[in-house]
């Protein structure tokens, strides 16, 4: 963090924001970081990173980043685009023959706005009875282990004609893009966006090798309000679309990184920001490569994305127009609030500074 920021009146701003959050959620901590121009500007964590030892949150904990993760598989993707190691429209099939028929036809582009057609969560997922349990406490030892939770399901609709918001999506376009390189999908984030970015924090979380500085995650009881311990998780079936860890620091650097320093050409900045329609039937929001796209209350173009996972919740905006990103994490899931307006306050707080 830039230490004269903290003390300036956007940070002023910033620390109420999150504050007022932590008191409405009662969030054992949050940590947040506001980057412009590529260069953090403010970052302050707050409350404990670990209640029960009662260890405070630092701006280096490694928080859950749930499906704000999408946002780096998509870069990942428009990386490997750009050089022609995958295109981003070319069947998957080619890539992948051994898929299931009904997906040789699915791109990229597709799966990456959720579009492909393949399904979310549904209570088969979490069902004790199912085989090997619930897929969160399920081992993954393989590619294939992860696709095997979803992919001889049917399809929701033909791929491209309808918006079905997926995290297995991301699953498969993870297994593309190893197909098409040859490298694993950590290997894959970490060459092409954790690497050039400088983005050392960044990590898929592994269930038997906690995350140096990984933040204790929580949940509430839904019957009494109780904040107790969130079990421990394998998200390795979804590394790509809800698994990875970072500080919020890093993540807020990621976002405005993408402007920067030729990391991106033109055209792989314009495939990111720009979104992909279903054609049978209109989408409830619009995506581009994970970014949702929209205007903020000023009309500025904007792309975020939110998550939530057992233990966290996230969320990143980006102004790219204005070259600066707001993004906010926390150790607690299903906080009861969007926090899209929170981000978009701090990000005015910045904005007129």
């Amino acid at each position: 963090a830039a230490r004269p920021a903290l003390a300036s009146p956007a940070a002023a701003t910033a620390r109420d924001v999150v504050l007022g959050l932590m008191a409405e959620t009662r969030a054992p901590s949050m940590s947040a970081a506001v980057s412009r121009g590529g260069r953090v500007v403010w970052a302050e964590a707050f409350g404990f990173a670990d209640l029960e030892r009662r260890i405070p949150a630092t701006i280096a904990g490694r928080y859950r980043l749930a499906s704000v993760s999408k946002l780096i598989a998509g870069v990942a993707a428009a990386r490997l685009a750009e050089r022609g190691a995958v295109d981003l429209d070319r069947p998957i099939g080619l890539y992948r023959p051994g898929l299931p028929a009904a997906h040789h036809q699915t791109t990229l582009r597709q799966l990456l706005a959720h579009t492909g057609g393949v399904r979310h969560y549904i209570p088969r997922d979490y069902d004790p009875q199912a085989p090997g349990g619930p897929i969160d406490y399920r081992p993954y030892r393989t590619t294939d282990d992860a696709l095997s939770v979803f992919i001889h399901d049917p399809l929701l609709s033909p791929p491209g004609e309808a918006f079905n918001y997926s995290t297995f999506g991301y699953t498969l376009a993870s297994a593309v893009m190893e197909s098409a390189t040859g490298r694993g999908f950590p290997d894959l984030v970490a060459q092409e966006v954790g690497a050039p970015l400088g983005l050392s924090s960044l990590l898929p979380e592994v269930m038997s090798a906690p995350a140096p500085g990984a933040v204790a995650c929580y949940q509430t009881r839904q019957a009494t309000g109780e904040i107790f311990r969130a079990p421990a998780i394998n998200p390795a079936y979804k590394w790509a679309g809800g698994g990875y860890r970072a500080t919020a620091s890093d993540v807020a650097r990621f976002c405005t990184g993408l402007l920067h320093d030729g990391f991106l050409g033109e055209a792989a900045l314009r495939a990111l920001f720009t979104p992909v329609p279903p054609t049978r039937e209109p989408a409830p929001v619009q995506v581009g490569l994970a970014w949702r796209l929209d205007q903020d209350p000023a009309g500025r173009r904007r792309g975020h994305h939110a998550g939530s996972i057992a233990g966290g919740r996230s969320i990143a905006l980006l102004l790219p127009d204005e070259d600066l990103a707001v993004v906010v994490l926390s150790n607690l899931s299903d906080l009861p609030v969007d926090p899209l307006s929170p981000a978009q306050r701090i990000a005015e707080a910045f904005l007129t500074a």
